[in-house]
């Protein structure tokens, strides 16, 4: 590593181990050079430069971030990984090595990304920000964002592939790092065959079925309902009764698995050409014109993704209990 790279790490983490595997202890700078060999690093510091830049693009224009939108990010960022209390969230921050003011720049930074997300490589030419800034600002980003969770169980898979594939995890552990990735990578296509694809494929067939409608809302109950009898009784179209409604017309398309509550089991029971509704959402009410529902086929490449993401998903698990021991708790 160079020495930018090593400074990205902070000192009272870099060394310390994470997790273990046939008699090898991996830490941190493992993790962090796991990532930088997959390209992975390299995303993270691009999304710490935008965040940066958009603090300056802010400071610039003389605006603010909303006190309420901050405390709800911050609040929701403290229950998503059970920091309920003041004390919880500062020993968090310690065991990360982070300082409180980095992170709620991490909040604040998630924020603004979210605000000019169409517009980031834009803000960061317009705001160019020193590189000793965003070595600086990387490791928090890293550890408040998950990246560094996700990267260590990432290494954690490769390991544990690479271990039943029968390779050694000894010698110089950037060589290490190499072998064990190319290692884990061409172990993968064992777990990923035709017939487990096409097992999980009808194992999720309700799950990932596609409903293809027509949308609309409207700012009544009487309005949706009185739009859902046009188009029942009358057989109007949804597009012709949206504009009768001064409102415009959307297209939905979403798999059953991804709605939640009550509305998965009505869209799984609608027909072709059935309208629901209304639907409350966001002080609206959503009328729908169900117009397709398409079965998942193992010939479609997005579906056959997603099936071989939850088969990989299986086996990694399944390979870092048989092989890894854990040294940090997530």
């Amino acid at each position: 590593m160079t020495m930018s790279e090593i400074d990205e790490i902070r000192p009272g983490a870099r060394d310390r181990a994470v997790f273990a595997a046939d008699g090898e202890v991996f830490s941190w700078a493992d993790v962090v050079a796991a990532a930088r060999l997959r390209g992975s690093w390299r995303e993270l510091q691009a999304a710490t430069r935008h965040g940066l830049a958009c603090e300056r693009r802010l400071a610039a224009s003389g605006g603010e971030i909303d006190q309420k939108e901050f405390i709800e990010a911050s609040t929701h960022f403290r229950y998503a990984r059970n920091l309920l209390s003041g004390d919880d969230l500062t020993a968090w921050l310690e065991a990360w090595s982070v300082t409180g003011p980095e992170w709620r720049n991490h909040v604040r930074h998630a924020l603004l990304r979210e605000r000019w997300a169409g517009e980031l490589e834009e803000t960061a030419s317009r705001f160019p920000v020193p590189g000793a800034e965003v070595t600086g600002a990387t490791w928090p980003e890293a550890a408040c964002s998950g990246f560094l969770e996700r990267a260590a169980k990432r290494l954690a898979g490769d390991v544990a592939l690479a271990i039943g594939a029968g390779e050694a995890l000894h010698g110089e552990r950037g060589a290490a790092l190499v072998r064990l990735h190319e290692a884990a990578v061409g172990a993968r296509p064992a777990f990923v065959t035709a017939e487990a694809i096409e097992r999980e494929v009808v194992g999720h067939r309700l799950e990932w079925l596609r409903v293809d409608a027509s949308t609309m809302e409207l700012e009544t109950d009487d309005m949706a309902r009185e739009a859902m009898l046009s188009i029942r009784a009358d057989g109007r179209s949804l597009a012709d009764v949206a504009a009768d409604c001064g409102v415009q017309p959307a297209a939905l398309s979403v798999l059953v698995g991804e709605v939640e509550g009550e509305m998965s089991s009505r869209l799984l029971a609608a027909r072709e050409g059935d309208v629901l509704g209304p639907i409350p959402r966001d002080g609206a009410f959503t009328v729908l014109l169900i117009e397709r529902k398409t079965p998942p086929d193992a010939a479609d490449p997005a579906v056959r993704r997603r099936a071989e993401e939850r088969l990989m998903g299986r086996a990694v698990e399944q390979a870092i209990n048989r092989c890894v021991t854990w040294h940090e708790s997530f």
